[in-house]
């Protein structure tokens, strides 16, 4: 049986494989043993490298929220991301005002999935998805949100080299443990296992950072935690949104003693947090060189590429609601994307009944 470093072909890439396996395993060992407020610190680069493993200058963060249909089996609606890649929160030199400069590093998506796009919450989490205040919303079918995904966990340490090692994610999130499970949902691996989360080295909940800096000792929910620094939740329950407030409070509570933060509010500065975050928005929206799945123009009623939804002007009928006397709202769809039609099959397949 050939050893590993022969010569022979494929040899070579199998024995970087296992050496890159080994390394983001040290660093995976490395991060269990921080605190994921010290945690948050390296990644905005308040604490040198040190002692840590090198291969935590090549570590990105990834922010998500996940939105899904408040009605059984649930499909997930939306998906916000915003990521950064460590090295580079250490390379600013001026951070600017709670920040900014540093928020402005990194990058946000928010895709809504084309099929159920016109299933929105309006009773349990309310949304308005088309409120989005963060990067440009695109529509992205399954397999392109699932590739959407590969995009932000599987990136190369060497752009030159793309079937090279990728870089180890720290996964970040607010109450992440239910984004995770929609995730793996949607990805079909109900245990989390996907090979797409095979770069993650820690995953780190801003419940927990407050939790560990004292700030509250129940399970803090992202309005209140917005609030706290002095920031409105405003349109939450839009993945693109709570992706975004999560960064910027994970960033704020890690750079606390650094901004002054102090019996609930920033030292005096020219720029309030509501203004900042607004910056930060419409920084967001103008992003160059950045590469996103799908399409920014999607009608939810005719599934036209060409136009928006408030653009249509194509007539369209929803069978359903027509045969149950709601003439109105069947000329706003098709009877494919009837929000009603859906509801009214779930309710029947959950019926002992049907």
């Amino acid at each position: 049986m050939p050893l590993l470093n022969s010569t022979i072909p494929g040899a070579e890439p199998t024995t970087a494989a296992f050496k890159a396996a080994e390394e983001r395993r040290t660093l995976k060992d490395f991060l269990a043993g921080q605190s994921s407020h010290t945690i948050m610190r390296h990644c905005v680069g308040l604490i040198p490298c040190g002692k840590a493993p090198p291969l935590l200058q090549h570590t990105i963060v990834v922010a998500i929220a996940c939105e899904s249909f408040e009605v059984s089996p649930s499909p997930l609606t939306e998906i916000g991301i915003a990521t950064f890649k460590c090295s580079q929160m250490a390379a600013v030199g001026n951070q600017g005002h709670l920040a900014e400069n540093l928020l402005k590093q990194a990058k946000y998506y928010h895709y809504r999935l084309k099929e159920v796009a016109h299933l929105v919450n309006t009773k349990y989490c309310p949304g308005k998805p088309w409120l989005n205040r963060f990067g440009i919303t695109h529509f992205v079918n399954l397999g392109e949100a699932k590739q959407a995904l590969r995009d932000v966990f599987q990136v190369p340490i060497n752009p030159n080299n793309p079937r090279g090692p990728v870089c180890p994610v720290i996964f970040l999130g607010h109450a992440i443990k239910n984004d995770i499970r929609m995730l793996s949902k949607f990805l079909g691996e109900e245990d989390g296992t996907s090979s797409i989360f095979d770069s993650m080295v820690a995953v780190i909940d801003t419940q927990i950072i407050a939790r560990e800096l004292g700030l509250e000792r129940q399970q803090i929910g992202l309005q209140r935690l917005c609030e706290m620094h002095g920031f409105e939740f405003r349109n939450g329950h839009t993945a693109g949104n709570d992706t975004a407030y999560t960064l910027i409070s994970a960033v704020w509570m890690a750079m606390r003693k650094e901004l002054g933060f102090d019996n609930g509010q920033f030292r005096s500065v020219p720029k309030t947090p509501e203004q900042v975050v607004e910056a930060v928005s419409r920084s967001s929206r103008v992003q160059g060189g950045q590469r996103c799945r799908g399409t920014a123009t999607f009608c939810e009623h005719c599934e036209s590429v060409v136009h928006r939804t408030r653009a249509c002007r194509m007539r369209v009928n929803g069978d359903y609601c027509a045969k149950a006397g709601k003439k109105a709202a069947s000329l706003t769809h098709t009877t494919h994307r009837c929000k009603n039609a859906f509801i009214a099959n779930s309710c029947a397949a959950r019926s002992p009944y049907s």
